[in-house]
């Protein structure tokens, strides 16, 4: 029986009846992908004790993952008060498991690696975004974030470099920023690539054929809504700009967070509150992509990213779609179909471009749901179950 140590990211919730709920991607469907592999999933993480299941939160336990309880302190004041015990708990919960995998970046898979170096601990990572585009100024601003996007930066590259193996969600992107040794082709390491995105194999949809339309409906999706770091204000100031052009624009914009109030009050302000639907959070993955698949196009200005699920999810539903040149994107869209992430009218353009000619946009629906099917559970999975099976032999050949 081999054991794996999982270190995702993400606040969760714990309720009377010891059942592990999270609003994210970091579900039970998850973590049982490690389960491909391993006999047993313990999965780490900051948990809240509430009295019962949040309303609209996923399971995130069940058969074969078992939660590890770190203190839920939550932004910079959380993590100082809750630090100390943290790192305690973490040394001791390293024990429970035959090997660890942390994805990184993030604030208890940081801690992970930083424990694991200092118990000499063999660890794997799994890259899942770039910290210095992350935290970049025009993305999160802040003294403290300055420092992070440093540190981060510093503490990944050295981690890709102790790992015994590193798996990254680009194909070349990511590894070229923060190289492994595997990619050296040094001897006892390994690496791999995959998204995590889940896309099942029966889950696209077919080409789109666009006719001429005298209005455009495009789609937003993020989970977490805070500051513009995916590119809400660009967004809404390109329709406010396709707008002035005479066009007939509505926007879709799914999910939620501490950002909701500003974005209604600038759309108010920019006078287009009556062409953007905020359709808050939505209770899963598969009504997410439902709602998206309403709508003509996706556009998704983001400023940071390592390879975004929903693009390519938006993709998968062979939507045309526009974003930006940051980290891993260029892989999966033509550069016709990105612009900087400041650059409101170069979107602008772009959804005016799409609006005019319905054949543009049913060619990037063709060459979209292609590039998506590149990505299906299927290729993926056997991509996840290689990583994983390396790293359980190299716990293997460690313990003969």
């Amino acid at each position: 029986m081999t054991t794996v140590l999982v270190a995702a990211d993400n606040h969760y919730y714990r309720n009377s009846s010891g059942e592990v709920f999270v609003d994210s991607v970091f579900n039970y469907d998850f973590y049982r992908r490690y389960l491909s592999v391993f006999d047993k999933v313990y999965a780490i993480g900051r948990v809240t004790q509430v009295g019962s299941a949040p309303e609209g939160k996923k399971r995130a336990d069940g058969p074969g993952v078992e939660f590890l309880d770190l203190e839920p302190g939550r932004g910079l004041s959380g993590y100082v008060k809750t630090a100390v015990m943290n790192r305690k708990l973490i040394g001791d919960y390293l024990h429970k498991a035959d090997c660890v995998i942390a994805r990184i970046p993030g604030v208890v898979a940081n801690m992970v690696v930083a424990e694991c170096d200092r118990q000499k601990i063999h660890y794997s990572v799994e890259v899942v975004v770039d910290p210095w585009e992350y935290f970049a100024p025009e993305a999160r601003g802040g003294l403290v974030n300055w420092a992070v996007r440093r540190k981060w930066t510093a503490d990944l590259k050295a981690a890709c470099l102790r790992a015994d193996g590193a798996s990254y969600v680009t194909e070349r992107y990511l590894q070229k920023l923060y190289p492994c040794p595997a990619l050296d082709g040094e001897p006892g390491h390994f690496t791999g690539s995959y998204s995590s995105v889940e896309l099942p194999d029966n889950s696209f949809a077919h080409e789109r054929s666009y006719e001429v339309k005298d209005s455009i409906y495009i789609a937003h999706a993020a989970n977490n809504f805070e500051g513009n770091s995916k590119g809400h204000y660009t967004l809404f100031d390109a329709v406010s700009i396709t707008a002035s052009m005479g066009k007939s624009v509505r926007l879709l914009c799914i999910g939620d967070g501490p950002s909701m109030g500003d974005y209604k009050r600038y759309v108010a302000e920019k006078g287009i509150a009556d062409r953007v639907e905020f359709a808050g959070r939505l209770a899963d993955g598969l009504e997410v992509r439902r709602r998206m698949s309403e709508a003509d196009a996706f556009v998704f200005p983001t400023k940071a990213e390592g390879l975004p699920r929903v693009v390519l999810e938006a993709m998968a539903e062979g939507m045309p779609c526009l974003s930006t040149p940051v980290c891993g994107i260029p892989e999966i869209l033509p550069a016709d179909c990105l612009f900087a992430p400041d650059d409101a009218r170069g979107f602008a353009q772009g959804i005016v471009a799409m609006l005019d000619d319905p054949g543009l946009m049913t060619r990037r629906s063709a060459e979209n749901l292609a590039m998506a099917k590149n990505y299906s559970s299927s290729k993926l999975n056997e991509c996840r179950k290689a990583f994983y099976r390396n790293v359980a032999a190299s716990f293997n050949k460690l313990r003969s």
